[in-house]
């Protein structure tokens, strides 16, 4: 996206090309069906549903401008792999935020909450008395992880994204974007642990879908190595498991053992 800001303001010829033009055309529909979406909370004379519709309809169209963009002009593959690896960088400072927070709320450390002033947010974040603060279900000594984000599931949509970027190019048997593999098991083993901390159906649901969008488009001879890469991971899951109950009580894999069950 900065990319293509860049060459549309200092570049002297910009080449635009639009190759789908259904894809453009459903984005337009899909733009005007958000809008006119508004008719029902414009008309009640809410200001409370006036107002969220409008931060919505907002942040939607900036997605949807991100999207018409990718469609229009052209990114260059390194533009891609910059984009990729900053994002995995950035997904080790927010996982081990993450993972930290479910001590510090625990032992009341600094940092265990993230507050903010924004009244906009009091439908997504708890209300304290100095302005609203992320939301979190408490189990036993553990809180769900939420990082940076509002929520736990908002947490864990986020680390499929993570996990996605990682795994689907090494089951299709691509490069990796890290030469070190000690960085890549990094990346995946903090991903993975703080979507256990999530406890999250979202975070789940998510996985599933992409270990069987793998099972569709992988090879089975790949589909099984990566079968037996993934038990060193789970091992991992198991000690992470492990540490959080002899710390806190609570074993993270039993919740989700009841609550998938539940459902």
């Amino acid at each position: 996206f900065v990319t293509a800001a860049k060459d549309i303001l200092f570049s002297r010829s910009i080449r635009f090309s639009v190759t789908r033009q259904w894809s453009v055309v459903f984005l337009l529909v899909l733009g005007l069906s958000a809008l006119l979406s508004g008719i029902v909370p414009l008309t009640s004379g809410r200001p409370e549903l006036v107002t969220q519709y409008f931060k919505t309809l907002f942040h939607f169209y900036y997605f949807l401008l991100v999207a018409l963009i990718l469609i229009v002009y052209p990114v260059s593959e390194r533009t891609w792999e910059q984009g990729m690896k900053l994002m995995l960088i950035m997904s080790i400072i927010i996982n081990v935020f993450g993972i930290y927070q479910v001590f510090a709320r625990a032992f009341d450390l600094p940092l265990a909450w993230i507050e903010h002033t924004a009244s906009l947010d009091s439908l997504r974040w708890s209300e304290t008395e100095s302005g609203f603060s992320q939301l979190s279900l408490k189990y036993g000594n553990f809180f769900r992880a939420t990082s940076i984000f509002s929520e736990p599931s908002a947490f864990a949509s986020s680390l499929i994204i993570f996990l996605s970027i990682q795994i689907v190019p090494y089951a299709l048997g691509l490069q990796q974007f890290f030469k070190s593999k000690g960085l890549n098991i990094l990346i995946l083993s903090l991903s993975l642990i703080a979507l256990l901390m999530t406890f999250s159906l979202t975070g789940v649901v998510g996985l599933a879908v992409l270990v069987l969008g793998l099972i569709f488009v992988t090879r089975s001879v790949r589909l099984l190595k990566l079968s037996l890469l993934a038990l060193p991971f789970l091992g991992i899951l198991f000690l992470a498991d492990g540490m959080i109950e002899a710390n806190l009580g609570v074993s993270v894999l039993d919740l989700f053992t009841m609550r998938i069950g539940g459902v």
